[in-house]
């Protein structure tokens, strides 16, 4: 059968009325991502990963902002936009296992293991001011966005999203 025929049949003549149904379109979640930072006078602090004992967020001077936090499984984009006026910042993407635990994390060059973390995609190094895209398709659970240049990360620089 033609493909249109196919979609024609989806009219029928119902009571006298005709109607008819389109195929359903899978629509694709938009998620907001902020990247910025506190003015930063002194050293970043280093103990603000996930799952870090005593962490107090309070401290952070980086941020990674998305919203909304919660999406439908399927395509979602990520569109990051960098606000920081001084620095340039990532957004990588990668599904969280259990909360509870720490990433893959080398103190020695500051930055979590991409790799061992469970790398899906990024929004590579944007210049202040910047902004790009990233586009997945995601299955449920827990994600988490975080900028993996030497420090950032320790700094506050992470965030999670649910994905239902």
């Amino acid at each position: 059968m033609p493909a249109y025929s196919r979609t024609l049949a989806a009219i029928s003549l119902v009571g006298g009325v005709l109607t008819y149904s389109l195929p359903a379109v899978a629509s694709t979640s938009v998620v907001t991502v902020t990247l910025d930072n506190k003015p930063i006078t002194d050293a970043l602090p280093d103990q603000l990963g996930m799952a870090m004992p005593a962490a107090k967020m309070s401290q952070a001077v980086m941020s990674v902002n998305a919203s909304p936090a919660t999406v439908p499984a399927g395509e979602v984009t990520f569109v990051a936009t960098n606000k920081s006026p001084e620095f340039v910042h990532e957004m990588i993407l990668v599904k969280v296992a259990d909360p509870q635990k720490q990433l893959p994390y080398s103190s020695g060059d500051g930055k979590v293991n991409e790799d061992a973390a469970g790398h899906l995609g990024e929004v590579s190094e944007l210049d202040p001011g910047k902004s790009g895209s990233l586009s997945m398709k995601l299955d449920p659970g827990t994600y988490m966005l975080f900028c993996n240049l030497p420090g950032h990360y320790m700094a506050g620089m992470w965030t999670t999203i649910t994905v239902q």
